[in-house]
């Protein structure tokens, strides 16, 4: 894991990022038994090399459509929760998608589509930011 490295004989320097790495490994391994357990407890045999995770440290999901295997809560503390998704592409997919809003809504076994958040600006942001622009940076709806 390259967390210490010897600077001298018998010496060791811990590396600096050493706590932040272990605790990402033990929620990594948190959300491996996650992923088993709820694929094993819904009779889906999938093999390990077949899961992906999609955290926060990792890359973003892109666009997949499957079937949700179980949604739950991942950080109790901040508020962060889960969705298991058994995807067209034959993997299945833990995601972290955040605050838990639509929770109730989203029974396990619907079809889903999951996508990032698109953060680039709409037409009404521009048009805003238009407004503002010509009135020394204040909008004011009455100008709109």
């Amino acid at each position: 894991m390259g967390l210490a490295a010897e600077v001298g004989a018998g010496s060791w320097r811990l590396d600096d990022e050493l706590e932040a790495t272990l605790r990402r490994t033990g929620e990594r391994g948190d959300i491996i038994k996650t992923i088993h357990r709820e694929l094993a407890g819904k009779g889906l045999a999938r093999s390990a090399a077949d899961w992906v995770i999609h955290d926060r440290a990792g890359e973003p999901v892109q666009s997949l459509v499957g079937r949700v295997v179980a949604r739950g809560l991942a950080d109790e503390i901040n508020d962060r929760h889960y969705m298991i998704v058994d995807a067209v592409d034959g993997k299945s997919h833990w995601i972290d998608i955040g605050r838990g809003e639509a929770m109730e809504t989203m029974p396990n076994g619907c079809i889903v589509r999951v996508a990032p958040r698109n953060t680039e600006p709409r037409r009404v942001d521009r048009t805003i930011a238009e407004i503002a622009a010509a009135n020394g940076g204040r909008y004011d709806v009455d100008i709109h």
